[in-house]
């Protein structure tokens, strides 16, 4: 069965840019660009795999991955992040957890992906 994978970035143009790159491996993409809408999409609708930016107007992607986990604790949880040290913030935050994985930008999306297509 096809993936669905919702991206969230404030970053409109890195947010088309992967829903590119994801359609283009077979993924169902949706995008969001503010925690909001992305908190609304979450409640709406059921994705596997949740790639989130760390900081966006409304909600951050650690709260999102709150609530994420609370609907569907086996869907799979990245979050990217401009800042070098993003995982010191995920374990300030006691988030670690809640993720499947943590990028920071920029990244390699050749390998990104692969990374993704070995999702069960």
């Amino acid at each position: 069965m096809k993936k669905r994978i919702l991206i969230s970035d404030d970053d409109v143009e890195f947010c088309e840019e992967m829903r590119e790159v994801f359609k283009a491996n077979g993924y169902t993409v949706d995008n969001e660009s503010d925690g909001l809408s992305c908190e609304r999409a979450v409640r709406k609708n059921s994705y596997d795999i949740f790639i989130l930016d760390y900081k966006m107007p409304g909600l951050n992607g650690i709260e999102i991955s709150r609530i994420i986990k609370a609907k569907d604790p086996e869907a799979k949880v990245f979050i990217i992040s401009g800042k070098h040290n993003i995982k010191e913030m995920l374990e300030a935050e006691n988030a670690l957890h809640l993720v499947d994985g943590f990028l920071n930008k920029p990244f390699d999306v050749d390998g990104f992906i692969e990374q993704i297509k070995k999702i069960k």
